[in-house]
């Protein structure tokens, strides 16, 4: 089980409703990344490491409201994974939309760890943006 940073969502029923059974307000650490972030396409040492030293989600994202948005300011570059099941696609574009990313790579066979099982995809994208801003 993990240790408990706080009550408060494990008091709201804010819970992962897909067979994974809470430890003090998070989901199992176990469940979420082998369901939610696809660790499986990447088996071995850098799969068990992310598992081992990943944490989970915090339900209290969803009440404590952001006090500045960097994206504002600052700008970004993102990719979409297509497979993802923790954020879906479509949520990612918005977003990237919505912030007027000045780049967006589409990777449709990926999970959420695209910088994983994507790398040079991933490099790629950070490469572009460190040569537009220089």
């Amino acid at each position: 089980m993990l240790e408990r940073s706080h009550t408060g969502a494990a008091e709201q029923g804010l819970h992962h409703d897909r067979g994974v059974e809470p430890a003090e307000g998070y989901p199992h650490r176990r469940s979420v990344h082998r369901e939610s972030a696809g660790l499986h396409q990447r088996a071995g040492r850098a799969g068990r490491l992310l598992q081992a030293t990943q944490r989970p989600f915090d339900a209290d994202a969803f009440t404590y409201p952001t006090q500045a948005s960097a994206w504002r300011t600052i700008p970004s570059w993102g990719l979409v994974a297509g497979r993802d099941k923790t954020i879906p696609p479509a949520a990612e574009r918005w977003m990237y939309r919505r912030a007027k990313f000045r780049k967006v790579v589409d990777v449709p066979t990926s999970s959420h760890v695209v910088m994983i099982s994507h790398p040079k995809t991933t490099a790629k994208l950070i490469e572009d943006a460190a040569e537009a801003t220089r």
